[in-house]
């Protein structure tokens, strides 16, 4: 997988998760809404890469963490995804570490960055 195949399969899974609601109540219908609502609090982080486990069989997967408002901590995680994708997902962050020099964290945490930026840089869609 190319890095745009690889922003478009997780901009589509991330999307999937919303609606999503916080325990305070507050609900965020889209992943724009949860962008803008919510504080990054800490890197992104694959579990499977911080381990060394580049070829699990049972994958941990990917996280990151936001505060709601309130300072609930919510999390958007790479669970669901076919265990085959996720393996494309973690043998393309070995790759990038590799090519790049940098560590896993790093790798995923500009992915995750670049998720952000074009979901708020698309126009804002509204329900039909």
């Amino acid at each position: 997988m190319n890095d745009v195949e690889i922003l478009r399969l997780l901009r589509v899974h991330f999307d999937g998760l919303f609606p999503k609601a916080c325990s305070c109540g507050r609900r965020f219908a889209t992943l724009r809404e949860y962008i803008l609502g919510t504080e990054l609090i800490r890197g992104t982080i694959s579990y499977d890469a911080a381990s060394g486990a580049w070829e699990p069989t049972q994958l941990l997967g990917m996280l990151a963490l936001s505060n709601c408002a309130c300072g609930s901590t919510l999390a958007l995680s790479t669970e669901g995804l076919p265990l085959a994708t996720r393996h494309l997902l973690l043998a393309w962050v070995r790759a990038e570490t590799e090519r790049r020099g940098v560590s896993s964290e790093e790798v995923v945490g500009t992915l995750r960055d670049e998720i952000r930026t074009r979901v708020l840089t698309d126009p804002v869609q509204l329900p039909p």
